[in-house]
């Protein structure tokens, strides 16, 4: 950074404790009494060689003026960081002498001393000033240095659009020293950016405190009292833009909008004469009306700083109040974004499923392979049960021809002659036969279980021969 620049934004207030102010923060403020028609120009020059010259030879630091009024209300503010610290009575020694006699003010006022009362004269036209007691050990330079420059600010609803239009206006009207004096490369630092964002944040915070002192306390928009419509009408005067209606004949809708919009302006107003905030009670009678007062409150940025997404929620919460007041069946705003949630919810649904399509159709695919396996597994094991029928048959065959072949051409059930002899030997070969038949069975399924049954009958009616 340049040589010229010795202060930056964490610059405090230098002082000594004493009896007398002594500290490296001087203000100078020239103001004539009426009649004498303001400041004059030659006395502004006067003023500006006397302060560059400061500058130039070290006295000071940092400087700036700013001339404010015009005619008879015209004066001029100097505010500036000396290099070291000193009592009020040298600047005002100074500056004072730039000022034709004739023209300066002076008032005299009896002070008690050591040595007793003494009589003071005081000049009234010229004042150099150093910060207050409270605030001296806390006060920055960019605090100090912006009060003369505040005007600049003057007409700026918001602080983003003063520092675009502040940084590209040009005017006669306020001088600094110390503060932007760097070549052209230095002017496009990140570091140099820095120092001009944080000064305008000063001038434009000192601009809103200066109002704020001079119309007091801020005005109280409540829905309970009966002058609201009338601070409305005094509002809509005092603003040059077009604006809505307050009320629409025949349209509790539009007419909520409208008032919603209007009070959101009047909240966010940092210009002109009126500054209004919404009361406590502002949201009674509505759900968690509390909690939307609270939330609002610590949503609200400082005056240095704006927030799109504060002013949003201060529109909607006063929305959906008054259409709650004027008992609408619309969907508030809040009914609204749940609305949205569940419409985008049922998008990715459909969405899921449309990408899945192709799954669930490999899956259906698998279960009809499934119940096609199932069928032929069950159409083979009815096959197997005919086969087993088909040996059982063949068995009973061989069985017929052994008998023949052991004597015994033909069995008959109801023949009238069989010996014992025989009837012993069918019954051994019975039973060798079956028993064999059985331990063939053990492996074979259900099918051959009937086989069995059908051959055990065979042999019980023959055991009844």
């Amino acid at each position: 950074m340049s040589n010229n620049i010795k202060i930056n934004e964490t610059t405090i207030c230098k002082f000594t404790k004493g009896s007398k102010s002594k500290s490296d923060f001087h203000s100078v403020t020239i103001r004539f009494k009426h009649g004498l028609g303001g400041i004059h120009d030659s006395e502004i020059i006067l003023v500006e060689d006397q302060l560059k010259k400061d500058f130039e030879n070290g006295l000071i630091c940092a400087a700036t003026l700013g001339i404010e009024g015009d005619g008879e209300d015209r004066h001029l503010h100097v505010s500036m960081v000396l290099s070291n610290q000193s009592e009020s009575h040298v600047t005002q020694t100074r500056y004072e002498r730039l000022i034709d006699e004739g023209r300066l003010d002076f008032v005299s006022y009896t002070r008690g001393t050591k040595e007793g009362s003494k009589e003071i004269t005081s000049c009234k036209t010229v004042k150099v000033v150093q910060p207050k007691k409270n605030v001296i050990a806390n006060i920055r330079a960019f605090t100090w240095l912006s009060y003369p420059l505040k005007e600049l600010a003057k007409g700026f609803n918001d602080i983003e659009t003063f520092k675009t239009e502040a940084k590209a206006a040009e005017t006669i009207r306020f001088i600094s020293y110390g503060i932007f004096d760097v070549d052209a490369d230095e002017s496009n630092s990140s570091e140099f950016k820095q120092r001009q964002d944080c000064f305008f944040n000063s001038i434009f915070t000192t601009w809103q405190k200066k109002i704020g002192d001079q119309i007091g306390k801020k005005q109280s928009l409540c829905l309970g009292t009966d002058i609201l419509a009338e601070q409305v009408r005094v509002f809509r005067n005092s603003r040059s833009e077009n604006m809505v209606e307050w009320h629409v004949e025949g349209d509790n809708k539009a007419t909520a909008n409208n008032q919603a919009t209007i009070l959101t302006k009047m909240v966010l107003n940092k210009v002109g004469k009126f500054r209004f905030v919404l009361a406590r009670t502002f949201f009674a009678g509505s759900k968690n009306g509390a909690k939307i007062y609270r939330k609002l409150v610590l949503m609200q940025p400082a005056d240095d700083k704006v927030s799109p997404l504060y002013e949003t929620a201060l529109y909607n919460a006063i929305k959906d109040h008054l259409l709650s007041i004027y008992d609408m069946s619309t969907t508030c705003s809040t009914d609204q974004k749940l609305k949205d949630k569940v419409e985008k919810l049922e998008k990715k649904i459909s969405d899921l499923k449309s990408k899945n399509c192709t799954t669930i159709a490999k899956l259906e695919s698998k279960i009809q392979q499934q119940v096609l396996r199932y069928e032929t597994l069950k159409s083979s094991v009815k096959h197997k049960g005919v086969k087993e029928l088909l040996k059982m048959q063949r068995k009973e065959e061989e069985y017929q021809a052994q008998l023949k072949r052991d004597g015994l051409d033909v069995i008959c059930f109801d023949s009238h002659e069989i010996t014992s002899k025989n009837i012993q030997k069918v019954r051994a070969m019975e039973f060798e036969f079956v028993h064999r038949g059985i331990d063939e069975s053990h492996s074979q399924n259900s099918g051959t279980k009937r086989c069995l049954d059908e051959n055990e009958e065979v042999h019980s009616k023959r055991q009844r021969i």
